[in-house]
């Protein structure tokens, strides 16, 4: 009888050690494992030491995402001193890690993060962003014409995770110099101003260094500049803009719109005789867009000459024209 007991007993440690090993792996949380650990269910909620703390709470909750590779939309790799390769998805509204080591994954947030904002294609930036000898990586969060602007998170060697950084977060065109230790925000205006700012960054503080106002020439290749005279013309729903154009063919009028759910181009038209271009604009929903005319050569695809205006689609449907002074 103990003989059978005891047999009993070694099956049911067998069944059970079988059923354990067959457990399905846990979805992957918030926070970033060292890989010297086992994999468990902990999970590491990342805290912001910097005068962001109050948004990084905000958004340091404790989330379930399960990687799909019909979802997740790959942004970059790149090469970790201390991992090797990672890749970078979206999915879910995070920005998801996943780790060869161990083929294991890890999400981190991303509030206000749009595709649609960057030209419907997520961009990575690699950099070693506080000269710490580990590389750091920023996703672009907005683009236009002129400037760029990247959600930065840095790697923390002592956590062993990575931190996101709203003041670096907030740079134009960020660069950043191994050399003197510095980064550059470069802010664009248009095409030939600019402003320039340094900083420093000390123990997770970023500090102002100098600014100063860039100034350009513009690249023309040989295209004359043109005679940037803005007419506004039409009523209701539409409203019609006339730009003089130089009689050179390889030159001609770009329109670009910020937001379309505003305002929309409905045509473009060269006026051959009068040496113009005509664009009709027509409003969509209520709201301020801006629009962008640049000069633009066809031959070296530089902007030679610009006007902004701003479209106000009002309650009634109506569209305004405004030229900013």
């Amino acid at each position: 009888m103990i003989k059978k007991l005891t047999a009993l007993f070694a099956v049911m440690i067998i069944i059970l050690s079988v059923f354990t090993s067959c457990k399905k792996e846990p979805a992957h949380k918030t926070g970033w494992n060292n890989p010297e650990e086992p994999k468990s269910e902990a999970t590491t909620i990342a805290e912001d030491t910097t005068a962001d703390q109050q948004t990084t709470e905000a958004n340091a909750q404790e989330v379930t995402i399960r990687f799909s590779s019909d979802k997740a939309v790959r942004v970059g790799d790149f090469q970790s001193e201390v991992y090797g390769k990672l890749v970078i998805y979206f999915q879910d509204d995070h920005f998801l890690i996943f780790d060869e080591y161990q083929e294991r994954r890890f999400t981190i947030f991303a509030e206000g993060y749009s595709p649609s904002k960057t030209d419907g294609k997520p961009v990575a930036l690699f950099d070693d962003m506080n000269f710490d000898g580990y590389t750091d990586f920023g996703v672009c969060y907005y683009k236009d014409a002129l400037n760029s602007y990247y959600f930065c998170f840095m790697w923390d060697n002592g956590g062993r995770t990575f931190r996101y950084q709203l003041s670096l977060s907030n740079l134009a065109n960020p660069d950043f110099d191994p050399v003197t230790n510095e980064i550059t925000a470069y802010e664009r205006f248009t095409t030939t101003t600019a402003s320039e700012k340094k900083y420093t960054y000390t123990n997770g503080v970023l500090t102002h260094i100098s600014s100063k106002d860039v100034v350009e020439e513009p690249v023309t290749d040989g295209a004359e500049t043109v005679d940037a005279n803005l007419q506004v013309t039409g009523s209701g729903s539409t409203a019609t803009l006339i730009l003089n154009a130089n009689e050179i063919s390889h030159s001609k009028w770009v329109c670009t719109i910020e937001n379309e759910n505003v305002a929309v181009l409905s045509s473009e038209y060269y006026n051959e005789e009068a040496s113009a271009y005509e664009f009709r604009l027509t409003a969509v929903s209520p709201g301020a867009t801006t629009v962008i005319f640049r000069y633009k050569s066809v031959v070296t695809g530089e902007y030679i000459e610009e006007i902004i205006i701003n479209a106000i689609t009002k309650e009634d449907m109506t569209l305004q024209i405004v030229v900013p002074e």
